[in-house]
């Protein structure tokens, strides 16, 4: 399954990739952290507590991109056969077949990823930062660290002690494993549905918003058409959802100043990650093993993908202009004007990405079709 040839010279081509985040990690977490900027140890000691408490919570800036973007660099990086017929060609020739190009590739984004984390974990943990409850500056101000109890619940039990210690370090080592993994098999999903490199970095974008845009429209609609629908919780709702579909928003969850609900554990958040992470797994190695070398070039690996990619963007842009419409006017004229100039604008576009031209007067054709098809899913979700 694993082609051990390959794997090493993936891992050799690519190696200053993981040097480079390596260097990252080393620049953007552990020097900021012990660089001394304030003369009076007590400010030294808040500011090494209070940073450190935020990367464990998932809301150090740089290392949240960090999570997103090495894994799109990997994806892209290790599997260029997906865009490129001049790589296809070179791929395809290899004496492996296409499950163990697959694994092994995957494999290689693993370890280009996972190792730089490996090694600002290892790091991390030199030299142990005490916490010892809340910190005396001066005889009028005693300062208190805000800490997630789910992280550090021998805190919340008193028991103060070392916060960089090695299961706080390993827990938040896995807390972002798990994220890269996540965002690997997702973006392995993206490119395995794309033909060439636009539309991969187009899926990669979007996938990662479906969750969030799909709640998001089901609020609007129900904000603008359901009788007594409850808009006040809305923005939670869409952040649960959000925090459950896209790692980089766990410290949202994590930060002990937002409350999303006191019903979420962490395990339950985890147990969706891995969920998602098996799904898009399975679809990328299925649509990996349907890809031709012929569709190396095209928008999408087939006809029939493009024609729900399409509708579904035209439909979106329909949603989407009709309800910012609707809402700036309070006018339901406004609302269906502003569906049917979203959904012919939307169509419009859909089309020159899907046929990557700007002449698409041949495609006018099917615009008929696809507004019934958005006018009976309109219709459907007004029964539901």
């Amino acid at each position: 399954m694993i082609n051990k040839a390959l794997l090493k010279e993936q891992l050799k081509r690519f190696w200053i990739f993981s040097a480079f985040f390596m260097l990252m990690y080393i620049l953007s977490g552990i020097l900021p952290l012990h660089i001394n900027n304030w003369q009076d140890a007590q400010f030294q000691q808040l500011n090494q507590l209070r940073m450190l408490i935020g990367i464990f919570e998932m809301r150090h800036p740089l290392l949240v991109i960090f999570t997103v973007f090495t894994p799109f660099v990997a994806i892209n990086a290790l599997y260029p056969h997906y865009a490129s017929t001049r790589a296809a060609t070179a791929f395809y020739s290899f004496p492996i077949s296409k499950r163990g190009l697959f694994c092994t590739n995957f494999v290689a984004a693993l370890i280009l990823t996972l190792t730089p984390l490996l090694a600002f974990c290892v790091i991390l943990l030199l030299p142990p930062i005490s916490y010892s409850g809340p910190i005396v500056m001066s005889e009028n101000w005693t300062e208190t660290i805000l800490f997630n109890p789910q992280i550090f619940p021998h805190f919340a039990q008193g028991n103060f002690g070392v916060i960089n210690s090695v299961s706080a370090v390993a827990a938040f080592f896995a807390r972002t494993a798990i994220g890269i993994i996540f965002y690997l098999g997702l973006f392995l999903m993206a490119i395995s549905l794309s033909g060439n490199g636009y539309v991969r970095i187009l899926f990669c974008g979007a996938l990662p918003l479906v969750p969030l845009g799909v709640h998001t429209f089901v609020n609007l609609i129900g904000d603008a058409f359901v009788f007594g629908f409850d808009s006040g919780t809305a923005a939670l709702r869409v952040l649960t959802v959000g925090t459950f579909t896209n790692p980089v928003l766990l410290s949202e969850y994590l930060n002990p100043t937002m409350i999303i609900s006191e019903n979420i554990q962490l395990w339950q958040i985890y147990l969706v990650y891995t969920v998602i992470i098996v799904i898009t797994l399975a679809f990328s190695y299925i649509f990996g093993n349907l890809r031709k070398i012929e569709n190396v070039g095209e928008s999408v690996i087939s006809s029939k993908f493009k024609k729900v990619c399409v509708f579904l963007f035209s439909f979106g842009g329909a949603i989407l202009l009709a309800i910012i419409l609707g809402e700036s006017f309070s006018s339901m004229t406004m609302l269906y004007f502003g569906a049917i100039l979203g959904f012919l604008l939307a169509y419009v576009v859909a089309q020159m990405i899907a046929e990557q031209q700007f002449s698409i007067a041949e495609k006018l054709k099917f615009l008929p079709h696809y507004a019934e098809q958005c006018w009976r899913l309109r219709r459907l979700f007004g029964r539901l």
